[in-house]
């Protein structure tokens, strides 16, 4: 029986995709860049390749939030400071207060039951001021960040900071959720954790395999039902 159940939070507690789209046009409106459905296409590939390069290891997530905004924006001619853009950005997302369907009720309800802990990878300003928009945060004992454990997941080192951190953890105790196959779900095997994949119908055609897959957080009340 599972005592730790440890959760990602975009896209699986928080609807980080819509909040992601909707502080884009924001940023993007205020500055009155061009072309705005072209530019935020492109932002979207050179941000997933820059977290990319981080979760391997290759880049400070300073340089991430430094450099994506600088690289995505000359491409179009616009010379811009990415830190101040990406600090602007950042408080558009801080006021994102989206949820994944269900999630409040569910988490709510699994805090009856089991120890619940965020596992991201983050910024962690960012998303502690999410989690308090959505009134999540009372729910969780510990909220754990890449930023400031200063390794993201899938790294082993996430994972020794946050055993270490809550009392009595036993990784047979536990069940990473997340919809990160590469982050959340190889991580946590990887660590003798069992792993819950939220597949928000995504079909997994890869080598890394999760004990379960979900489509939605209320099948999750059904799975530890069980």
């Amino acid at each position: 029986m599972y005592k730790y159940l440890l959760f990602d939070l975009d896209d699986t507690i928080l609807d980080f995709k819509t909040n992601e789209l909707v502080s884009l046009r924001k940023l993007f409106k205020n500055h009155k860049i061009d072309n705005i459905n072209e530019v935020i296409k492109y932002y979207l590939e050179v941000n997933h390749d820059l977290w990319n390069q981080y979760e391997l290891g290759q880049l400070k997530i300073e340089e991430v939030v430094s450099k994506r905004f600088e690289i995505v924006l000359r491409k179009f001619d616009y010379a811009v400071d990415g830190y101040v853009f990406d600090q602007e950005y950042r408080q558009y997302l801080s006021q994102g207060g989206q949820l994944m369907d269900h999630a409040f009720e569910v988490i709510e309800t699994l805090s009856k039951h089991y120890d619940l802990y965020v596992v991201t990878n983050g910024v962690s300003e960012t998303q502690r001021n999410r989690l308090n928009l959505c009134k999540l945060t009372p729910y969780f004992k510990a909220i754990f960040t890449s930023k400031d454990i200063g390794y993201p997941k899938p790294h082993k080192e996430f994972f020794d900071y946050v055993s270490q951190n809550i009392d009595g953890f036993n990784p047979k105790e536990a069940l990473v959720i997340g919809d990160s196959l590469n982050n959340d779900i190889k991580g946590a095997n990887d660590y003798g954790i069992d792993s819950c994949w939220m597949a928000n119908n995504r079909i997994n055609d890869s080598a890394i395999k999760s004990t379960y897959t979900i489509n939605g957080l209320v099948e999750l009340l059904d799975l530890l039902a069980h």
